[in-house]
């Protein structure tokens, strides 16, 4: 039985599943592509998050922008994922680059060079101030798998500041871009439960 790139492992019979996910000559390629779609199926666990904090944004007719680096565009994608995001979902965009950074945001040099609890902060309010939204999320960190692995920086901007630096020790990279968006949208949520 042949599996192409885009088909889904999951639909097919078990025992078609275990003959392409061992097939000698396309073996590697189908195990990698079956264990990103089972990474990707983890996905689902931001969903429950974001439609929390997309919840009492609406209750609240406050808004949110995001700037991210290493989640690779994953908070955004969680947020939008909610029906009815445009109420509370002002923009956002993935600043990978010290060029983007400096030109988009006009982030200064010296903030880019690290990854920091600072550099965060200044992307989250970056995306606030130039959306006007109530709300700004910053990430940026090191997803893997060179580097200081793992290492993420959050900050949420608004009526409740908050910064975090924590380390997965994990090397996958989407592993960890998964996991930087799970751990910016729990924050996210409690600075908004926290602020009254």
């Amino acid at each position: 039985m042949y599996f192409g790139v885009g088909d889904n492992l999951r639909d097919a019979p078990s025992s078609d599943r275990f003959a392409a996910t061992f097939s000698p000559s396309r073996g590697r390629r189908v195990v990698a592509k079956f264990a990103v779609q089972i990474e990707m199926s983890r996905m689902n666990e931001l969903l429950p998050i974001a439609a929390e904090a997309g919840a009492i944004l609406k209750e609240r007719n406050e808004t949110v922008a995001v700037a991210e680096s290493s989640a690779g565009g994953l908070i955004s994608a969680a947020l939008l994922a909610v029906p009815g995001a445009s109420a509370y979902y002002l923009g956002g965009g993935v600043f990978y680059t010290a060029a983007s950074r400096m030109q988009l945001l006009s982030m200064p040099r010296e903030q880019i060079i690290r990854s920091s609890e600072q550099s965060a902060h200044f992307l989250a309010t970056a995306a606030q101030q130039q959306l006007g939204a109530t709300w700004g999320i910053g990430e940026t960190g090191a997803a893997g798998p060179t580097g200081p692995y793992g290492r993420l920086f959050l900050a949420i901007v608004g009526p409740r500041d908050v910064t975090v630096h924590s380390e997965t020790g994990i090397e996958d990279r989407v592993t960890n871009m998964r996991l930087f968006a799970k751990e910016a949208l729990e924050l996210f949520l409690t600075a908004l439960k926290d602020r009254d």
